[in-house]
């Protein structure tokens, strides 16, 4: 469970329930419209990349990795166009993230 607090007063403002097995890496997006999670599936063997529309509460895209390694870190570049996603096994792979693709 993801919880996105008010800090204001401290409040929950809202949550995010995702179904996967690990989440190692969060990330907002450059406009502040989506959350990006970066783990493994529930049997812990395959990478997974999830966005996650703030707006409408619900997944954009699911990008699964399958190479039995996890999603340890996550970076997107300045103007928000490319996402680079690192494993466990080393393997770095750039995605083009701009929102027109």
């Amino acid at each position: 469970l993801i919880c996105l607090f008010d800090v204001s007063n401290g409040s929950i403002n809202r949550s995010i329930t995702l179904d996967m097995g690990r989440i190692c890496n969060v990330l907002f997006s450059v406009n502040g419209l989506s959350i990006i999670f970066g783990g493994d599936e529930n049997d812990y063997q395959n990478g997974t990349i999830k966005v996650w529309n703030i707006d409408i509460e619900k997944e954009d895209a699911i990008i699964s990795l399958e190479c039995g390694n996890s999603v340890e870190e996550l970076a997107l570049s300045p103007d928000g166009s490319l996402l680079a996603s690192a494993s466990n096994n080393g393997e770095v792979r750039v995605w083009d993230f701009s929102s027109d693709s």
